[in-house]
Parts: C-alpha cells; structure tokens; sequence
C-alpha cells in the first residue's frame, strides 16, 4: 500500500460531503459530527485513527477535545492540504475541520452543525479567526499515518 499523503486525506474527506450532520454519528452519507468526520476519514485511508469517547456534548469540553487531537495527530507548524484545524465558537476548541485546497487557495471540509451537514468552502479571514493558537501558534495538526 502507498503511502497517505494529506491530499488523500482531502480527497477523501469529499467524498462525505453532503453527509447530513447528526451529533455523535459515524456513517458517511448517514450521518456524521464534525469529530465522526475526522475519525471517519482516517479509519477510510486505514489510518491509526481512534475515535473521541462517546457521550461528549453537542459543544464539547474543549480540553478534552485537544487532548483527544493531540494523543494521535502530530502539531505542524502551517497549513497544509489534509491538515486538522481545531477551531473554536468561543474561546475553548469545539470544533474540528479538515484543511483542503481550492482554485483561490486554502479551503476547509466539515461536518457543520448549522447548515446540518458536510461542507467545503474557502478557508476565509473569519474561520481562520477561529482556527485555536496558543503561544506555539495556530493548532494545526496531521493525523497519524499521513506521510509529512
């Protein structure tokens, strides 16, 4: 088998789109959260991927999320196509989307709560707004497996 590289993350994150948005569901086409979307993508590339532990709120604990992210992915330094963004609504992360590349530039795939399903649009100033940083820097992350 080829190595996975993050445009394969991308491409295969597409094939959800579309997916309707349902909390804590897992299926692409079904339905699917914006984690399920992460988790569903890696374990369709045979990714190492392991799932967040069921029961977490609609806007889940943000603390818990990155600890989730962060036991698995690796922190890179920038964007790049297949990427893990973990984004906030408010100041804790609660949201996670998976970085892709359109004809104007950076784009972004997930599972949106609400327009209730999978999306990919540009990755504009407002939800780069919301991509979570500390002192490092932006939280950007690549899933285990995804060659760098």
């Amino acid at each position: 088998m080829s190595p996975v590289t993050g445009q394969d993350v991308a491409a295969e994150a597409r094939r959800w789109l579309g997916t309707p948005w349902r909390h804590q569901a897992r299926l692409r086409g079904t339905g699917v959260d914006c984690g399920g979307l992460v988790v569903g993508v890696g374990q369709a590339l045979g990714l190492p991927v392991q799932d967040h532990p069921p029961g977490y709120a609609r806007l889940p604990d943000g603390v818990s999320l990155r600890a989730c992210v962060e036991r698995q992915c690796a922190r890179i330094p920038t964007l790049e196509a297949g990427a893990v963004l973990l984004m906030r609504w408010g100041e804790a992360p609660q949201h996670v989307a998976i970085v892709s590349t359109l004809p104007e530039g950076w784009g972004m795939i997930h599972a949106w709560a609400g327009i209730r399903r999978v999306v990919e649009h540009g990755l504009t100033a407002e939800w780069q707004a919301r991509i979570v940083q500390d002192d490092a820097g932006l939280l950007v992350y690549r899933l285990p497996g995804v060659e760098g």
